[in-house]
């Protein structure tokens, strides 16, 4: 008997656990736009909004004039163990430390280094201020949805 109400307890209680459990994770849902291809979000760098290409294999990338515009300095060197853009053979001037870059609320980072392209004509016909790279996304799920133009970000909430 005891182990009949007891198994109908669980039963019933199965689904409350299940919706909390699914209440451990954060989520945020964003616009993007497609152009020749690249997935183009917004970012916001040390206060200032600008477009950036999404190359979640590359490194982030600034263009010159984009430097100055977001008050990086630039004569202080970056993070980057590289001299060359990774997995491209893109020319790039130095690299330096951008202070805060978010993109919505879920993904931000703070010293971020990113390297400044000596000339990127392609990225300018795009209209964007440079790349972000996908070190950025690394505690994220990110959930591309190409027919409605979204993209949907997960962080899983852990306890401490």
């Amino acid at each position: 008997m005891k182990s009949k109400i007891f198994m109908s307890l669980a039963i019933v209680l199965l689904p409350l656990l299940t919706f909390a459990q699914s209440k451990n994770t954060a989520t945020e849902v964003r616009d993007y736009r497609e152009t020749d291809g690249k997935i183009i979000i917004e970012m916001v760098v040390n206060g200032e909004r600008a477009d950036f290409v999404l190359d979640l294999s590359g490194h982030n990338a600034i263009l010159p004039e984009y430097a100055e515009k977001f008050h990086i300095d630039t004569a202080s060197k970056g993070d980057f163990r590289y001299d060359t853009f990774q997995y491209k053979r893109v020319p790039v001037e130095k690299s330096v430390n951008i202070e805060a870059i978010s993109f919505g609320n879920s993904v931000f980072g703070n010293g971020v280094a990113a390297f400044v392209l000596k000339d990127e004509p392609y990225l300018r016909k795009l209209g964007v201020a440079g790349i972000v790279g996908g070190t950025l996304f690394r505690n994220v799920v990110l959930t591309i949805d190409s027919r409605r133009k979204k993209i949907t970000m997960s962080n899983p909430y852990r306890p401490a």
